[in-house]
């Protein structure tokens, strides 16, 4: 698991990897899943408001979450924060912690 440093008053974009996942053991292509990314507080329980819409994108040969964070769009104080991503498909919603935030101050 990963983690990933920004700061307070940086408005940029966070990536989530996620790698290849099985359904009734055939391999599923992720980017046909809604994805959606939630930036809790440790050991904080994930409410369904805490859920932001995401996008796949491609970094090279790899797909992966991303999501806009700091100012409006997901604003963020200093602290660490677990990073989530929920995948929602026609018959399964599966929710993985993808890493580790620490957000500073300047």
């Amino acid at each position: 698991m990963s983690e990933i440093v920004l700061y307070a008053d940086s408005v940029e974009y966070l990536y989530a990897s996620i790698t290849a996942f099985e359904v009734d053991g055939t391999a599923v292509d992720p980017t046909a899943y809604t994805a959606e990314v939630a930036i809790v507080e440790p050991d904080v329980a994930v409410e369904e408001a805490d859920w932001a819409d995401a996008v796949w994108v491609k970094v090279g040969t790899t797909d992966r979450v991303r999501v806009l964070t700091g100012g409006q769009a997901l604003p963020l104080t200093a602290g660490h924060y677990s990073v989530y991503v929920r995948l929602t498909g026609n018959v399964e919603t599966i929710i993985r912690q993808a890493g580790r935030l620490t957000v500073r101050d300047l």
